[in-house]
């Protein structure tokens, strides 16, 4: 772009121009900015006309080159004739986020979990730490969904002050909660969409980023949805768990299994794909796992991303440590920077317990 002499200044929005950009809010600004350009006498010209066809002359700012995203948001803008929708951001915090470390128009419903039959809500009143010692200490603990009147206050709230509302659960493969949401956004005039973007965890973190940055970009509703649903399966997540104790306590494992597997030191690998929870392999030490976690990775970046920019990240339950540890590895192998290293969320905590650890990543925003 150039360097200006105030870089923040991208473009405006008044009636003399029809410009319009996200850095500038209101008309008064934007008359504050075009009074400023006059008396610079730069040499900015554009016009758009009531048919919606767009004429941009060369524009300069003191001699330099064309400011990229000033022609970019007065082309958007004046194609549409208003204002740009104001849409809010809404997931769980399945994604790894909480409320306290949210951007402005993101907003993080905290998934409910049931310890010794009272309820807690993750990031609320129960931290990951509070969770382990319950865990650990053999409390009964059981997953569950965010009721669909609570998800719907929010929905509420949020449609007072923006015009429509993305909401991002969790994987409707690991929950009902995105289908219920999906059912009871249908009562709500396309003002609420229920994207079923089949992530969780670190890959889901990153999608929610990705819809936070386009709508930043003053991306359209249905540019975001679009980009969204094309892009689910752009992601994928392995996991490494070192006692077999919790699986089997959680249903997923027979005691038949979990004995045996237990006397031969098995260390299973887990992978989600498509949002789905499967089996991907068994290894007889936990640095085997680490190995195979890699090596699958490497090859869905060589193969099913290839030529794709990927975001790498790395989770664990209970043991940041070794996942750390486990970062360093992995960007010495695969000559990359590990985006994000976060906590797994509660939901997968339940039934793997604290020590696993996982490895992924999912295509960056192009």
């Amino acid at each position: 772009m150039g360097n200006t002499p105030n870089n923040k200044i991208l473009g405006c929005f008044c009636n003399s121009c029809n410009f319009y950009n996200i850095n500038i809010t209101n008309k008064k600004q934007c008359v504050k900015f075009y009074k400023a350009i006059k008396i610079k006498k730069s040499n900015i010209y554009a016009s758009a006309n009531l048919n919606n066809k767009i004429s941009l002359e060369q524009i300069k700012y003191n001699e330099q080159i064309i400011l990229t995203k000033f022609v970019t948001y007065a082309i958007l803008y004046a194609k549409k004739g208003k204002q740009m929708q104001k849409i809010a951001i809404l997931t769980d915090t399945n994604s790894g986020i909480m409320q306290d470390n949210a951007e402005n128009n993101l907003f993080v419903i905290p998934m409910p979990v049931l310890i010794d039959g009272e309820e807690f809500f993750e990031g609320e009143n129960l931290t990951h730490e509070e969770f382990y010692i319950k865990q650990t200490s053999g409390a009964n603990i059981k997953t569950s969904q965010p009721a669909i009147g609570n998800v719907e206050e929010y929905w509420q709230k949020l449609l007072k002050t923006y015009d429509y509302v993305i909401y991002m659960p969790m994987s409707s493969a690991l929950s009902s909660s995105c289908e219920t949401a999906t059912s009871a956004a249908q009562e709500y005039n396309g003002k609420v969409v229920v994207i079923d973007n089949r992530r969780i965890s670190c890959a889901q973190k990153i999608a929610v980023q990705h819809a936070c940055e386009l709508v930043k970009q003053g991306k359209t509703l249905e540019e975001i949805v679009t980009y969204l649903n094309q892009t689910q399966a752009e992601n994928t997540i392995y996991i490494s768990i070192p006692d077999l104790k919790y699986l089997k306590k959680g249903g997923r494992l027979t005691p038949a299994a979990a004995i045996l597997g237990t006397m031969l030191s098995i260390k299973p690998v887990l992978q989600i794909q498509q949002g789905k929870l499967d089996s991907f392999a068994k290894c007889f030490s936990f640095n085997a796992c680490k190995i195979k976690m890699l090596t699958a990775l490497k090859k869905d970046i060589q193969t099913r991303f290839e030529g794709k920019k990927v975001e790498v990240f790395i989770a664990h339950t209970n043991n940041l440590s070794l996942a750390q540890e486990y970062k360093k590895y992995l960007e010495q192998e695969l000559n990359c920077n590990v985006e994000i290293l976060d906590e797994l969320a509660i939901s997968i905590a339940c039934h793997i317990g604290p020590g696993a650890l996982a490895c992924g990543c999912a295509v960056a925003l192009q």
